[in-house]
């Protein structure tokens, strides 16, 4: 059996994060963890899936150009939404929903609420995913009794640790973890990436949000023009610049 792992960077906001992709057999799984719903999570598949595919006609030195028929692995998509809104136990996601018509290309993620109620099964069979929700919801629990974030984390760790929970892990990586948490959860930076949000929504009010990032990250790529996106989006080309370039948005004079 083939296995192959692999760690794909990503970045939101301005701090680094890892999401995994896993080939076993014939399957190449792709793992992200959301604290915030987004609804673009097919699109960044896609990109993704078609980087790792790239690599592994490369790594395999197959040729694409000729006539037989390449075997390529399977592509699956979960998303792990961790945060603390009322969210669907389990969700899919289609790149089709961002369309503006009928489309030939279709990419779905799986999304899937751990921290519902309704995750027990899930979390049932993976202890360290389990683990790793416990800890989070204990962090959570002693943020919102007023605790600074730094004491909420320590104390999260070593509330876990006394219940017995990613115990071997935590006695080994626990300045890690800590770390982890006050670089994912640092809430100047959050801030000031929803703030950010906010901004770039008051642009294109009324739009539907989901299909008009698609049409900036579209612009950003090289895929699509200014002038195309602006057209479907029914905003102004400065109004798609400065969202996908943050360019000052040109006030037209008056006659």
């Amino acid at each position: 059996m083939r296995k192959h792992l692999s760690i794909v960077c990503t970045r939101v906001g301005s701090w680094p994060r890892n999401d995994v992709s896993l080939l076993v057999g014939d399957d190449l799984s792709l793992w992200e963890h959301q604290s915030t719903r987004n609804p673009n999570m097919p699109l960044r598949g896609l990109k993704y899936f078609v980087r790792l595919h790239a690599a592994h006609v490369e790594a395999n030195s197959l040729n694409e150009y000729g006539t037989r028929l390449l075997p390529l692995p399977m592509p699956k998509f979960v998303v792990f939404y961790m945060g603390d809104e009322d969210e669907p136990a389990a969700e899919m996601l289609r790149l089709s929903d961002a369309y503006a018509g009928e489309g030939d290309v279709e990419v779905t993620a799986n999304v899937l609420n751990v921290c519902s109620d309704q995750s027990d099964d899930l979390l049932g069979e993976c202890e360290a995913l389990a683990g790793y929700v416990r800890l989070l919801k204990l962090v959570r629990a002693n943020r919102s009794r007023g605790l600074p974030f730094d004491e909420a984390v320590n104390s999260a760790v070593q509330q876990c640790m006394d219940e017995g929970v990613l115990t071997d892990y935590l006695t080994r990586r626990r300045s890690t973890v800590i770390d982890m948490f006050m670089d994912e959860y640092d809430e100047e930076k959050i801030g000031a990436l929803f703030r950010e949000d906010g901004r770039r929504e008051g642009l294109a009010e009324g739009l539907v949000k989901g299909r008009q990032e698609t049409l900036v990250e579209l612009v950003r790529d090289g895929v699509l023009s200014v002038q195309d996106a602006a057209a479907r989006a029914d905003v102004s080309e400065d109004e798609i610049r400065q969202m996908a370039f943050d360019a000052p948005v040109l006030k037209s004079r008056s006659a």
